[in-house]
Formats: structure tokens, C-alpha cells, sequence
């Protein structure tokens, strides 16, 4: 058996140092010899020199998985945080309606804000009191 091994890729199977990386077209190359040889998955990773029948089985079943995207190489690691410039779409002008609704969302937030700091027995900060806009004659008469 050791003859045979030797003359079928015998040193294949043994550790690499180095990590190798195999191209799209050369894992699809050699599942395709899988799938239509019959042999077995040592027997085909022996035939193309792998390092194990087992990293065959694996891009077979990525490939039954996710197809042929899932043979080719993914980009490993975090993304780099380099300063890339983003584009920035030009924001639309809001209509006044729009303007509108934006100014009550701050002024309910405001208020509900005020109202926590009094409920809580704190005092509110005088910043806020003196830009409390004058109220109108419909809030004035409130349910309270």
C-alpha cells in the first residue's frame, strides 16, 4: 500500500505548513471528477492532491448548500476602518408639512421630557425653561 500511495499523491495527505487556497474553477473542477468518477472523496482528494478527503466533503456540501457562490473565497476578518469616503445623497428640502410634523416630534419629546423631571421632583434646567415656546390657546385649556 505505501508503493501506491506514493504514486497516487501519497505526501498529500500529510500536514502542509502553510495554508493553501484553492481557486473557484479548481474546487469546481474537482467536484465535478467527484461526482461523475464514483470514488470516493480520499480517493479524489488523493487523485488532486488534497491534503484530506474531508476538504472535499466540505466544498460538496457548500456547494449543495449555496451552489457555485459557495465555492468561491469569502472575505475573512472585520472590515477595515479606514476613513473611505461615503456618498452622501443630497437630502430632499422637506416640505413645510414635513418641517412641521419634525418641530412637533422635538416639542412632545421636550415636554415629556420636562414633565419626567417634575414627576421625579427635579428641577428643570433653565435652558429649557426659557426656550419653552408661548403657549397656544388650545393647550392652555388642558385636562389635568
Amino acid at each position: 500500500m505505501g508503493e501506491d500511495c506514493k504514486g497516487k499523491g501519497g505526501g498529500a495527505l500529510q500536514r502542509r505548513r502553510t495554508k493553501q487556497h484553492y481557486t473557484s474553477q479548481f474546487k469546481q473542477n474537482v467536484l465535478h471528477y467527484y461526482l461523475n468518477s464514483g470514488d470516493s472523496y480520499l480517493d479524489v482528494a488523493l487523485q488532486y492532491g488534497l491534503p484530506s478527503g474531508d476538504l472535499l466533503q466540505s466544498w460538496h456540501q457548500k456547494f449543495l448548500r449555496e451552489g457555485i457562490e459557495g465555492l468561491s473565497p469569502k472575505q475573512k476578518g472585520r472590515p477595515s476602518m479606514s476613513k473611505k469616503k461615503k456618498q452622501i445623497q443630497p437630502k430632499k428640502p422637506m416640505t413645510r408639512e414635513q418641517a412641521l410634523e419634525q418641530e412637533n416630534e422635538l416639542l412632545r419629546a421636550e415636554l415629556a421630557f420636562i414633565k419626567k423631571l417634575r414627576a421625579l421632583g427635579m428641577d428643570v434646567p433653565e435652558r429649557l425653561k426659557n426656550e419653552m415656546p408661548e403657549s397656544s390657546t388650545n393647550s392652555e385649556v388642558s385636562s389635568d
